[in-house]
Parts: C-alpha cells; sequence; structure tokens
C-alpha cells in the first residue's frame, strides 16, 4: 500500500518541479527583457535629449580658377557664379550667415583678400538640405575690382594689396560663418579648397589648361564637413 501511494507521489513531485523551472524561465526572459526595454529607453533619451551635435557639410558646385591676367599682370578670380549645397547632419538647427571665395599665400586663405557672395542667410532644420546658386559677389570689396570685360564675372585684385608673380603657390578656400542654435556661438569657418602654382592666362586659356595643376585637399566626389561639434546639454 505504501509502495503505490509513493509511486503517484513520485510523479506530481516531477510534475511540480517542472513547474517551477517554467516559471522561473519566464521570470527570467521577462527580467531581461525588462531590463533591455530600459536600456533601449535610457539611450533613446541619450540621443535624442542629452547629447547634441552640430555637423554640417557642403558640396561645391564649382572651383573659382586664380590666375595671373596676361594685360594687366594683376590676380584674376574667375568662375564666380557658384552652387553650394549644405547638409546639416547635426540634432539641432544651423544657419549660414556668410559665404565667400579668398585667396592666398597660406592653407588659411587671408580673408583680407576675400570675397563675400551677395546672399541671404540660410537656416537649416537639422537633417535638412538645401542648395543655393550665387550669381555675384558683393560690389567695391577692400582690394577687388569687377572686369569691365562684358560677360566677364572675374573680380581683379589690386597689386597694392597683392603682387602676383609666376609660379608662386597659392590656395585657393571658402569661408562661411556659421551659427549653432545648440551650442549658441557664431564661427567663421575658413576651407581649402586647392592648391595651384600661378601661371600667366587669357580669357581664351582652355578650362582643362587651366585646372591642370590643381591640387584638391579634399575628395570631390564628397561633401565637405565644414562644421562639427560634439556635446551634451550641459557642456556643448
Amino acid at each position: 500500500m505504501s509502495d503505490q501511494q509513493e509511486t503517484r507521489e513520485e510523479p506530481d513531485a516531477k510534475v511540480e518541479f517542472g513547474r517551477q523551472q517554467s516559471v522561473g524561465f519566464w521570470e527570467l526572459t521577462t527580467r531581461v527583457i525588462s531590463i533591455m526595454a530600459l536600456l533601449i529607453s535610457l539611450l533613446t533619451a541619450y540621443f535624442n535629449i542629452i547629447r547634441k551635435t552640430d555637423e554640417l557639410s557642403v558640396v561645391i558646385g564649382n572651383f573659382p580658377i586664380v590666375y595671373i591676367d596676361s594685360d594687366s599682370g594683376n590676380l584674376r578670380l574667375g568662375g564666380l557664379p557658384q552652387r553650394f549645397t549644405f547638409i546639416n547632419s547635426g540634432s539641432d538647427a544651423m544657419a549660414v550667415t556668410e559665404e565667400g571665395i579668398s585667396v592666398g599665400e597660406k592653407t588659411e586663405c587671408e580673408p583680407l583678400i576675400g570675397l563675400s557672395y551677395d546672399i541671404a542667410p540660410v537656416v537649416l532644420k537639422s537633417g535638412e538640405i538645401t542648395s543655393q546658386t550665387l550669381h555675384e559677389v558683393k560690389r567695391e570689396q577692400f582690394g577687388w575690382k569687377r572686369s569691365e570685360i562684358k560677360g566677364d564675372d572675374a573680380e581683379i585684385l589690386d597689386t597694392k594689396v597683392f603682387k602676383p608673380q609666376v609660379d608662386n603657390e597659392i590656395y585657393v578656400c571658402t569661408f562661411f560663418t556659421i551659427v549653432s542654435s545648440s551650442a549658441h556661438i557664431i564661427e567663421r569657418k575658413m576651407v581649402p579648397l586647392y592648391k595651384t602654382k600661378l601661371k600667366i592666362m587669357t580669357l581664351s586659356t582652355p578650362l582643362l589648361d587651366a585646372v591642370r595643376d590643381f591640387e584638391y585637399f579634399f575628395n570631390t566626389d564628397r561633401p565637405i564637413t565644414i562644421y562639427h561639434r560634439y556635446g551634451t546639454i550641459f557642456n556643448l
């Protein structure tokens, strides 16, 4: 009689043990899912609220050409009509309030001999892309004079500001004044485009000859990062 009772109790004990194991497994699974959900929520809050990035890139549509004018011996900067495409990959809005081209004998491209385009400020929301077509620079900028030849968009630099010499190494840059809404700052950024050795040319010089010796500072097939700042809401 007692043997039969023990036999009946043994399967009941196995069933109870299996039930406890099943409950333990699901409790563990639930805890793991809850922890993962908490981690995902924390990461989402970090990237969307706490972490802040400013990143602005630009695609250059046209590369101005710098050379020595064969008639006057002045430095000329041609091919000025421009298309800038701005890409805001940051987490907040950004603005571009100044855009220009500069030349110089250093990679910094002294803004003293820069040319600012006549623009309206550009405001880009996070993730936004916008293009600007710029036809001319501002009038009467320091040292520069507009070409008087009909159909010529070049600017001529006074030799009192800069006296060009054949084979002098010259740098061509763009510059931008950028406003960061997250960091509450305004910065001017100089972006070297290329360097070349000065040559004497005319308006009839083939374009291929003019750009043959350009040494670019970046991959011309990709956007140029002109502004990057990383931080949190506490220290950006």
